[in-house]
């Protein structure tokens, strides 16, 4: 079990700006499906091994291609096996690829590496709406985010 100083902990490492406003933005433009997964993705409370590893649900952490843990992160910016499906997400982030409270619509904390000031300034940034749905649709084909595992039907 997480201890409650940990609840959150990586929801707010993602975003600097939470609580906020932009979060329904962000949700309220996704179908339900599509707000799971980046729900999944913006907690780490997804279908990746590092996760089911935690909670007991897998023997061990890493990933399927052997590189490392298999993370949201990894997933999203590393894992060999998504390499066809990741050529859209990488162009649309363009410099800020590897960002990955950009790439889940939080504001990121990080910091221009040569003028040391911060990338999303609070007074000015706003969620890239249209880099969240690339991410989500990425997620989304991988096959690891989603509301439901493979092969489960939903009993009304």
């Amino acid at each position: 079990m997480v201890p409650p100083a940990l609840w959150g902990s990586c929801t707010y490492k993602l975003d600097a700006a939470l609580p906020g406003k932009h979060v329904l933005k962000l949700y309220g433009m996704l179908s339900r499906e599509e707000a799971s997964i980046l729900a999944q993705a913006r907690t780490g409370h997804a279908r990746v091994n590092a996760y089911l590893a935690r909670i007991k649900a897998a023997e061990n952490s890493k990933c399927d291609c052997g590189v490392g843990d298999e993370t949201v992160s990894h997933v999203l910016l590393c894992c060999e096996r998504w390499n066809h499906l990741r050529g859209g997400l990488k162009e649309r982030a363009g410099q800020r690829w590897g960002d990955i409270s950009y790439l889940l619509g939080g504001r990121s904390s990080r910091r221009h590496p040569i003028t040391r000031r911060l990338i999303d300034k609070p007074e000015k940034w706003r969620p890239d709406c249209k880099m969240v749905w690339e991410t989500v649709r990425f997620l989304k084909a991988t096959g690891r985010f989603q509301a439901r595992p493979p092969g489960e039907t939903h009993t009304p």
